[in-house]
């Protein structure tokens, strides 16, 4: 077989290096990693390891139970190689079942390289994006089960190049783009590890956000207010849905966008909550942000709406919520769909102001922007 005849119909990334990685590391490359001194028969020409990678043992007996067949030596040769080369299973630029590729070319059971490529057509080829944050981000959602179209993977590289030319980054705590249409992908964080979103039951995932049913549906984003500076906290909330229901995004304390049935609009930031007023339309891209001890402002679409003189408090230690407010429990429940959640330290209206442009560029590559 040909290795650099491979075509495929199904776009991929970097399709040259799925080449590259199927002619070379799987036959040649090996050979160069690994210098055991015991004599080998296995097909590959170079000797057995002395033992059997647990986790190698883990993907095999999966096989096993999945009703599979497998060959755990040559399982084996094929999970030490790869954590050799990329020092962890979670670096591999395939996704886990990669294992799959390895046993099927080194197979017994007449298997083909074909059949293996062909396996390599059905599964998931996680992008590779210029920025290193991006890109963890990225390798979190499939690490958690999620997946990414090649477009969320470019617009989300892009918008965090964005916040970081606007000076937005480091400010943030907890970023959601609500990308790749399934919990394990929504709950991840942007800007870290950290703060990995719970969704509860009850929600819906699209390509297009999130939306609660109304009625129970809630996501704790494990970041309370109290990990920010009593005078300097922000929120900010992408709706894409106009609609008359009570909504409330945030904890004790800190509301981000809370509407009441008449598209009136309350905020709090460390204080109790006040009234900014009544909107047209509940749609869009809503923020507070406070930024020093006199008081905090209000913000749509990147525009400051209202200034509020009110001193703060100490901060909550109540995580906050996302489609509902976190008063010790989860009370009132939203159901408009969410497309983009963070929270972080103050921003100065400059900042919203170029952090609504970061956001709705976003959107609209996503074709998601209200």
């Amino acid at each position: 077989m040909n290795f650099n005849q491979i075509k495929f119909t199904k776009p991929f990334i970097y399709i040259d290096g799925i080449r590259s990685y199927l002619k070379g590391a799987m036959v040649w490359g090996f050979k160069s990693k690994f210098k055991w001194s015991q004599p080998s028969t296995d097909i590959w020409g170079f000797a057995n390891p002395n033992d059997i990678d647990p986790e190698a043992q883990a993907v095999y007996d999966r096989i096993i139970a999945d009703g599979g067949v497998s060959n755990l030596i040559r399982l084996n040769y094929f999970v030490v190689g790869l954590k050799t080369i990329y020092g962890s299973l979670a670096n591999v630029p395939v996704c886990y079942d990669a294992h799959w590729i390895g046993y099927k070319l080194g197979s017994g059971t007449g298997a083909t390289a074909g059949q293996a490529v062909a396996k390599l057509y059905t599964i998931s080829v996680i992008q590779s994006v210029s920025d290193s944050d991006a890109q963890a981000f990225i390798y979190r959602v499939y690490n958690a089960g999620g997946e990414l179209t090649n477009t969320e993977a470019t617009a989300v590289n892009q918008l965090t190049i964005d916040m970081k030319a606007a000076g937005i980054w480091t400010s943030m705590k907890a970023v959601y783009p609500m990308v790749g249409a399934s919990a394990a992908a929504c709950a991840q964080n942007l800007k870290s590890s950290l703060f990995t979103g719970t969704f509860t039951s009850g929600w819906t995932f699209a390509s297009t956000g999130v939306t609660g049913n109304g009625t129970s549906a809630y996501m704790n984003t494990a970041c309370a207010p109290n990990n920010m500076a009593q005078n300097s906290l922000s929120g900010f909330v992408y709706n894409r849905t106009d609609n008359l229901q009570i909504t409330l995004n945030g904890c004790t304390n800190f509301e981000i966008n809370d509407f009441d049935p008449n598209r009136s609009l309350y905020g709090a930031v460390n204080n109790s909550e006040l009234p900014i007023g009544t909107q047209t339309t509940t749609a869009g891209f809503w923020g507070v942000s406070c930024i020093s001890s006199a008081g905090w402002a209000a913000y749509k679409n990147g525009t400051n709406i209202v200034n509020k003189t009110q001193g703060s408090v100490a901060p909550s230690t109540n995580a906050v919520f996302i489609a509902s407010r976190n008063t010790g429990t989860p009370t009132t429940f939203g159901n408009k769909e969410v497309a983009f959640f963070c929270i972080g330290d103050g921003l100065s209206d400059t900042q919203a102001s170029n952090f609504y442009t970061a956001v709705q560029t976003f959107q609209v590559t996503l074709n998601r922007n209200v």
